[in-house]
């Protein structure tokens, strides 16, 4: 069903999307892994494996503050600019995002893919959202709370008869598998307050909707799409919060020792691009 909707949306995008000629599209490569992301746009996504079709379906981010969800991709396209395009590292900017309170916020987004075995990929994801006005408040100020949220789907084995996993050890990790064939993909979210794991449609809609994960799996077979969730708060006089997320994608399912020395080894780049500030 999804990959029908996606055709139908293809067919749509040629006369909707392609002549306006605003797509904006980040693009990390190290030469043999890939990462492609349309900021300004849902779907036309791509991450690559060395050797490998895509397996990425659809990335996004969202901000809700005030219980109203903002998806940074609707921000105007005058306000998004793309640095380092085609490179190991790109950024993606976001600026003059107003929330339904008032709040507005700029947002940077840094891509970085690692050099890593053939099969494997090392992906980074830093996002640091600065606080450029809070609402107008009559009285003391107040803080500015919300919640920032990666959401990601992948189909490893087209769109349906899929799996999630979440663990919590040593960091949250959300492993989407094709039982079939035994494919993988992992994502990690270093300091994250929660995740879902959940079908196609169902998670985007709540998201949309302002809902906030739940940490609670549907872990059947079904079209997985995941979440991570980073809470934050603004007290009066503070303007800056980080987060970080990775992930590997591997081709089947590695040697145990193996994939331990690669999860061990995305976490230690995660934790070294993590910049959590109050």
């Amino acid at each position: 069903m999804k990959r029908a909707c996606l055709f139908i949306f293809a067919v749509l995008g040629i006369t909707t999307f392609v002549p306006s000629g605003l797509a904006q599209t980040v693009n990390v490569t190290d030469g043999f892994n890939s990462f492609s992301w349309v900021a300004d746009q849902t779907g036309g996504d791509s991450q690559t494996l060395a050797g490998t079709s895509n397996i990425l379906f659809e990335e996004g981010w969202f901000l809700i503050v005030g219980g109203q969800s903002t998806r940074l991709e609707n921000t105007p396209a005058g306000n998004i600019s793309i640095s380092g395009n085609n490179t190991p590292s790109a950024t993606v900017s976001y600026s003059g995002i107003t929330t339904a309170t008032g709040a507005v916020f700029d947002v940077d987004l840094n891509y970085q893919v690692g050099s890593s075995p053939s099969g494997v990929i090392d992906l980074d994801i830093d996002l640091e959202l600065t606080l450029q006005s809070a609402p107008p408040v009559i009285g003391s100020p107040s803080p500015v709370v919300g919640s920032l949220i990666n959401y990601f789907d992948y189909d490893i084995n087209g769109a349906s008869d899929q799996t999630g996993t979440f663990t919590n050890t040593p960091v949250p990790t959300i492993t989407q598998l094709d039982p079939e064939s035994g494919d993988t993909f992992s994502r990690t979210g270093v300091g994250a307050n929660a995740y879902d794991i959940d079908s196609f449609s169902t998670l985007i809609d709540n998201l949309d909707a302002g809902v906030l994960l739940d940490s609670t799996p549907d872990l059947g077979l079904i079209d997985v799409t995941s979440a991570f969730q980073w809470d934050f708060t603004f007290f009066p006089g503070e303007t800056s919060f980080s987060v970080s997320a990775g992930g590997f994608g591997a081709v089947g399912v590695p040697e145990p020792s193996t994939l331990a020395m690669f999860s061990f080894l995305g976490l230690v780049a995660s934790l070294k691009r993590s910049r959590i500030r109050g």
